[in-house]
């Protein structure tokens, strides 16, 4: 006797928001978007039409969700994903970064950073790096204390030198752009 399985997936799905970042395009997959999708005996896989969204899909946006088990059932359905800009205008040209072409060649290097693990401004984030960048960064008293060739955001307060947390306090950075050099102070704080 054969059994065959003729019963399509059912689709538990939600409709999402999501953000753009700065610099390149949010991107969804099925896990995002998956509340509880099932098959009755076996594994389901999920395409979507669109995973990938740029300033061009502001708003809402209808994504056709195409569930497939192993025997080849398919269930389709769809989700809005609803699309908003960074909130992110460090020119203060009134155009969101996310979508703000001049963006590019605007970089301003923050002040401060709290590496205390808490999820927030735990990093040295610079907006608007674009390509290559070189990160120096020294104690008061002109010791290089971290250094990276291609900076890309990460520098977490610890020293690229020994790999040990850096005490709080104001350090010397110099940051050489394709463009041009910028130098001045950031202060570490880990607010315990």
């Amino acid at each position: 006797m054969t059994v065959l399985d003729l019963v399509a997936p059912t689709a538990v799905l939600t409709d999402i928001t999501i953000q753009l970042p700065v610099g390149t395009d949010a991107v969804i997959d099925e896990t995002m978007i998956d509340s509880g999708s099932s098959d009755n005996c076996s594994a389901i896989s999920f395409q979507l039409s669109q995973y990938n969204f740029t300033c061009d899909d502001l708003g809402e946006n209808l994504v056709t969700v195409t569930i497939t088990d192993q025997a080849g059932n398919e269930t389709i359905a769809t989700v809005v994903v609803t699309v908003e800009p960074s909130g992110v205008d460090q020119d203060f040209d009134g155009i969101d970064d996310a979508c703000d072409e001049d963006i590019k060649d605007y970089v301003d290097v923050p002040n401060g950073f709290t590496p205390d693990g808490d999820g927030i401004n735990d990093t040295f984030v610079i907006p608007g790096l674009d390509g290559e960048a070189q990160i120096s960064i020294y104690n008061r008293y002109g010791n290089m204390v971290y250094q990276n060739t291609a900076y890309d955001n990460s520098w977490d307060g610890t020293s690229s030198l020994n790999g040990q947390e850096l005490p709080d306090g104001t350090y010397f950075y110099v940051l050489e752009l394709s463009t041009e050099t910028k130098s001045g102070y950031v202060y570490i704080n880990r607010v315990h």
